[in-house]
């Protein structure tokens, strides 16, 4: 993660570091709005803006 030092407008504070997920999840198809407000409020997160 983070940029080469030779990467064009590469900012001063950005370090390349190795990074390492566990776990991955995707899903086939997109996820609509609807759908999205009903997982919101079924775990009780709070709706993003749009």
């Amino acid at each position: 993660m983070g940029s080469p030092e030779s990467e064009a407008e590469r900012r001063d504070n950005e370090r390349r570091h190795r990074v390492s997920v566990e776990a991955f999840a995707m899903g086939q198809y997109e996820v609509t709005f609807v759908e999205y407000d009903h997982f919101c409020t079924a775990t009780g997160r709070e709706k993003t803006g749009r």
